[in-house]
């Protein structure tokens, strides 16, 4: 269900979820002009369906569609905020693995943080605690050699002798064949379609645990597995499914 500044392709390039995950998905392009008219048709077709899952989504469109479902048995997926958001922190796990870094004592930059809600949290939640946000300019000239990674989900440029950067800007998606060294919302988005539709929710927590399962399902020396993986999803929903949420959800 994508918001106003969808891309028009947006509902097909996820439709191989459905043969994934075994769900009836039914990609429903939508035309609205404001978050809340975006609110109003998610809210009326809600009822019938599982789960809602939102493709290429302002941020804003986003926020207000999960506003209006919040108190519903309907979660919301979204591409970019979620599935992205859990692919990019996996990603992030394992470039700190490789460099021999200890997740308490890793210094990492988020350049763009507002691109992908979750992320930050995610970080957090996996143990990060040293998360240096960074607004605009090029990161690499704010941040030395002291920066373990720079988180980068809106395409900006780095210094040459800078920190390791590590990109993920949700325009610019990297090609299926490359999914072991960059992350892509198919990572993560049909096991958190199947948990959500099991669940009839999606917690913080689901996407903390799904980061943590995905970082651990990549190969030696990878970032991540690759999205064509055979059974990738049924790992990661199978994974998800012996998460218990944490007792403060609601």
């Amino acid at each position: 269900m994508p918001g106003a500044r969808a891309a028009r392709h947006g509902a097909d390039r996820y439709i191989g979820a459905a043969r994934t995950t075994g769900l009836h998905i039914y990609p429903l392009p939508v035309a609205a002009d404001t978050p809340q008219a975006l609110a109003a048709t998610a809210s009326a077709v809600s009822p019938g369906f599982a789960a809602v899952c939102l493709s290429h989504t302002h941020p804003a469109y986003a926020a207000a569609v999960r506003s209006a479902l919040a108190d519903t048995r309907t979660p919301v997926v979204d591409t970019t905020s979620h599935a992205h958001a859990v692919a990019i922190a996996a990603a992030t796990l394992n470039a700190l693995r490789h460099k021999g870094v200890r997740l308490p004592e890793a210094r990492v930059v988020l350049a763009g943080a507002s691109r992908c809600a979750y992320l930050a949290g995610v970080l957090l939640t996996l143990g990060i605690r040293s998360l240096t946000f960074h607004g605009t300019g090029t990161p690499g000239e704010h941040h030395g050699q002291d920066t373990d990674v720079i988180v980068d989900p809106i395409g900006q440029p780095a210094t040459k002798d800078g920190p390791p950067v590590l990109r993920a800007c949700p325009q610019d998606l990297p090609p299926l064949q490359t999914t072991n060294r960059h992350p892509h919302p198919l990572h993560a988005l049909p096991a958190l379609l199947i948990t959500a539709a099991r669940a009839r929710r999606l917690s913080p927590h689901h996407l903390r645990a799904a980061a943590a399962a995905l970082a651990d399902l990549a190969g030696p020396g990878q970032l991540l597995p690759a999205v064509g993986e055979s059974g990738l999803a049924q790992q990661l929903a199978t994974a998800l499914s012996h998460h218990r949420d944490h007792p403060t959800d609601v």
